[in-house]
């Protein structure tokens, strides 16, 4: 449980849901790739439009592309939705990779639960990014809800697709933001909480507390997150969670992948004796 969260629903209304995420990751993956004459091949970072998103949500079944070889093929066609398998990307220039979620996929039970709301894809300014004094979890917080977009570059190979540029996303399936890891860290003995939300997202490497406290914390880990980076060289660019901190990365690479979803307000714990840990559960209904 990432947390209750203000969240603007479909009908327009400010309300708040339980935010959740998946325990484990469901693969590598691209958040985006591209043929090699868009954007060099590295892929598109809006969300709206990324293969990450028609893989993860319906309404995408038959979604086609063409492989590095030139194929026609379906892929990242609703896959984790439908609970298939078939054909996904991950790698520069549509590299793609067989791909199966006939086990870890979304069922039936599970998609009734789910609340469709609109996602803020705000983007972090490269150049703010580079200064430790704008990399605080709640900078991160006030970013991704910023009227800033991914693409600020006009020119150059990997800045050259078309693809208009969006700050909030309506849908069901989406990944954590960079705020959700740090807002998850409890802090230790020496630094505390207090103290991990003063230092910069970028230095938690140096900061074993910080982390090493972090619920979400995965060792050795790259962890996809939804935020874009705006520069002024690229428009292939997003945030991960490199092992513990959180840095920039290129959209093709293929990443850890954890869904995260909003719970609609009708959905209850079961009554039980369960206590929301990992080996004792909640059960939702």
């Amino acid at each position: 449980i990432i947390g209750l969260v203000n969240v603007l629903t479909t009908n327009g209304t400010v309300e708040q849901r339980v935010k959740i995420i998946r325990n484990e990751s469901i693969g590598q993956y691209s958040w985006d790739t591209s043929p090699s004459d868009i954007n060099s091949g590295y892929g598109v970072n809006e969300w709206s439009e990324s293969d990450l998103m028609k893989l993860l949500n319906p309404d995408h079944e038959e979604n086609k592309d063409k492989n590095k070889e030139g194929q026609e093929i379906l892929i990242n066609n609703s896959l984790y939705w439908t609970g298939g398998s078939g054909n996904c990307y991950n790698g520069q220039k549509n590299g793609t990779t067989s791909c199966n979620f006939e086990s870890n996929g979304m069922k039936a039970e599970s998609k009734q639960m789910i609340e469709d709301v609109i996602w803020n894809t705000g983007s972090i300014d490269n150049d703010k990014y580079a200064s430790s004094e704008n990399r605080f979890v709640t900078h991160f917080y006030q970013y991704e809800r910023s009227s800033n977009n991914g693409k600020i570059c006009n020119q150059g190979n990997n800045c050259n697709d078309n693809v208009e540029r969006k700050t909030t996303w309506q849908g069901k399936i989406a990944l954590m933001y960079p705020s959700d890891y740090g807002y998850a860290t409890s802090g230790g003995s020496i630094e505390g909480k207090t103290k991990c939300l003063t230092i910069s997202l970028k230095n938690w490497t140096t900061n074993d507390e910080c982390n090493s406290n972090d619920w979400f914390y995965h060792s050795n880990e790259y962890i996809q997150t939804l935020s874009p980076i705006n520069a002024t060289d690229n428009a292939t660019s997003k945030f991960d969670i490199d092992k513990y901190q959180v840095r920039g990365d290129t959209c093709s690479n293929h990443r850890e992948t954890y869904p995260s979803l909003y719970l609609k307000s009708t959905v209850q714990i079961q009554d039980n004796e369960n206590n929301g840990s990992s080996s004792n559960p909640y059960l939702i209904n």
